[in-house]
């Protein structure tokens, strides 16, 4: 009893590792023969349909594998076609579907569907751009959304009070009632006057005579943050500070 224990496990894992779950994949090529007898189907410039990582277009290959009576055969229009009629496919570029399983180590693949015509390209270009839009919503979502504990994930003007500016690193330490950030200045942040005139944009902005003295604690700002970064700093009157005092 004891060695037949021992042994379930070993048995267990000789056959699972015989054969390992199978897997879809889709391939593109242009279908050069088809024998009608075999049913063998050759394939040219045959590749897998991938993202690259590096933009190259992968190499493609000859390839040859066999219809069966389960392989769906479909025209360009989605109609389908006989397996009897696969000669039809010849001189076609085709998407190809398979089957891929590791059998004994070795990788063995068997037709699933085979589709006149390219992938769909547009489908997919369709899906990257609504991903594209629906990253952008959200962003802008976040942008929108007042915060009491941040003011600045806002996307409309917040009031904000200078505590000190520092123009080598292109940031300006900030609070607003109880909270205290620092809001970063880049090349596309624009200075906004009083009055609504151009001050400027970017870090040298900050230096520039008529807004450094405008950057000295004490004095009231509004900023205008979209997706995460400084759109607009819109500077207060000079003498705003002194008004307060008095």
């Amino acid at each position: 009893m004891f060695i037949f224990r021992r042994l379930v496990p070993i048995v267990c894992v000789v056959l699972f590792a015989g054969v390992l779950a199978a897997a879809e994949r889709t391939y593109s090529g242009v279908v050069d023969k088809v024998d009608t007898k075999t049913r063998a189907v050759l394939l040219k410039d045959f590749k897998e349909v991938k993202e690259s990582k590096d933009g190259k277009e992968p190499k493609g290959k000859v390839a040859t594998y066999y219809l069966t009576d389960k392989v769906e055969l479909t025209d360009d229009k989605g109609n389908k076609i006989d397996v009897k009629d696969a000669q039809k496919l010849e001189g076609k570029e085709v998407t190809v579907t398979l089957n891929e399983a590791v059998k004994n180590n070795k990788i063995e693949a068997t037709i699933v569907a085979i589709k006149i015509g390219k992938p769909d390209e547009k489908r997919a270009g369709k899906g990257e751009e609504k991903t594209a839009k629906r990253d952008a919503k959200r962003e802008d979502k976040k942008d929108a959304a007042m915060s009491k504990n941040d003011p600045s994930k806002a996307n409309k003007p917040s009031d904000y009070t200078v505590v000190s500016a520092d123009a080598a690193k292109g940031e300006i330490a900030v609070e607003a009632g109880a909270s205290k950030l620092t809001i970063k200045v880049d090349a596309n942040t624009k200075f906004i006057g009083p009055r609504g005139g151009d001050r400027g944009e970017g870090v040298a902005a900050m230096t520039a005579e008529d807004n450094k003295d405008l950057l000295t604690a004490g004095y009231k700002i509004k900023v205008v943050m979209e997706k995460g970064k400084v759109k607009e700093i819109h500077l207060p009157y000079a003498n705003s500070l002194k008004d307060k005092d008095k």
